[in-house]
């Protein structure tokens, strides 16, 4: 009787301290439970989540200082959505690279046109053209201003023949005219083109920008590898062809709708 006593205190004792006494927890693993019971995230994880919040915060602004430059967009319905013409003088007056960024930034309502065959890179609207980059089939294009014979003919420009058309925005900044049936409103299933975006025509803030996407970052690495002669007049087929990939990821990054500081150009 007396054993049977004994054994049931122990056992009674034994679960006792099994319930009363804390299971032994790291530092980390407590702190852990304190950040999750104030709704909190752990190991510092709700502090990189303001710092992206912060810098989100900042792309926001930054964007819509840039949308103050660029003309507002069309009223819904609307076919043709084109900037104003007082828009369209002044940036077919120069060459405008961050401009253009923004105005081909993917979802952007204004209407692309891609060029059926190459052609000359003529501004007809009396600013500078790039010549020596003539437009490629399939090239994305942005339409400005529609232009018709009668226009010309108010502008006192002759006309001879068909001349209608439109103005367009080339990717690297600089305005094209081109006539009907030079352009397609289809874009091209395979081999769609774009002009050659010129890095060093970019200002520090907009570089600065496309430097934090990885891909961009890694193209200008390889770029700055490959054309460490390019200032002494030799390009080589490699740096070239890093030249290239650089463009296309800049354009990529564009057309996906990537953040862009506002332009430090001014019309």
């Amino acid at each position: 009787m007396r054993i049977a006593s004994l054994l049931a205190l122990l056992a009674a004792l034994f679960a006792c301290g099994s319930e009363a006494t804390p299971r032994a927890v790291s530092p980390d693993e407590d702190t852990s439970s304190a950040l999750a019971a104030s709704g909190a995230e752990p190991n510092g994880a709700h502090l990189k989540k303001r710092k992206r919040k912060a810098r989100g915060q900042l792309g926001e602004d930054e964007v819509r200082s840039a949308e103050s430059l660029l003309p507002q967009g069309c009223n819904e319905g609307k076919d043709d959505c084109l900037p104003p013409e007082s828009f369209v003088d002044k940036l077919c007056s120069g060459v405008h690279p961050e401009l253009a960024l923004h105005m081909f930034r993917g979802g952007s309502p204004w209407k692309r046109l891609y060029s059926r065959a190459v052609a000359p890179a003529f501004n007809g609207a009396g600013g500078p053209s790039i010549s020596d980059e003539r437009i490629q089939r399939g090239e994305e294009l942005i339409a400005l201003r529609r232009n018709t014979d009668a226009k010309l003919s108010q502008r006192g420009e002759m006309s001879v023949g068909t001349t209608a058309g439109y103005d367009l925005l080339r990717w690297n900044g600089s305005c094209v005219t081109l006539h009907d049936g030079e352009f397609t409103s289809k874009a091209p299933r395979r081999g769609l083109r774009h002009a050659n975006v010129d890095w060093r025509s970019l200002g520090d803030r907009v570089q600065s920008t496309l430097r934090e996407d990885e891909l961009i970052s890694r193209a200008i690495v390889a770029r700055r590898k490959e054309c460490r002669g390019i200032t002494l007049g030799r390009v080589t087929r490699k740096c070239v062809e890093q030249e290239r990939s650089l463009v296309a990821a800049i354009v990529d990054y564009v057309r996906a709708g990537g953040e862009l500081p506002a332009p430090s150009e001014r019309l």
